[in-house]
């Protein structure tokens, strides 16, 4: 039987969804997260042009702070891939530049995904019944 207040839901192919989440992580590092991307706001909002290479820069800065090599390798491949791809592309300096914002932006929205593994707010822990 599930306490009904304790927040655990039987899932009905023998595991129990428990709300917590599946990793801890030092709140710094989530807190370093989370402002960075207010941070990331506040560089939108004070654009200097479609041609202001700070989102970029920024996008790298957050990725750079991932504890986890392998996903960090992985995010930075991610963000320069898809700028290198953009700077090929017949378009104006403004284009291109928009794109990369966009582009910044995206992954700096990524990283809620990622944090969220230690957070919990879309996943949480599933485990067996005995």
């Amino acid at each position: 039987m599930i306490d009904d207040d304790s927040g655990v839901v039987d899932l009905g192919d023998g595991t129990l969804k428990t709300g917590i989440p599946p990793k801890s992580a030092p709140e710094a590092w989530l807190n370093n997260v989370f402002i960075g991307q207010q941070r990331m706001d506040m560089i939108i909002q004070t654009l200097q042009g479609h041609t202001d290479p700070k989102p970029y820069y920024f996008a790298r800065q957050m990725i750079i702070k991932i504890p986890h090599k392998d996903i960090r390798v992985e995010f930075l491949k991610a963000l320069d891939d898809e700028v290198e791809r953009i700077n090929k592309l017949s378009l104006s300096s403004d284009e291109k530049g928009h794109l990369i914002i966009l582009t910044s932006q995206n992954i700096v929205g990524e990283m809620s995904s990622y944090a969220d593994q230690y957070v919990g707010i879309a996943r949480t822990l599933v485990i067996r019944k005995m």
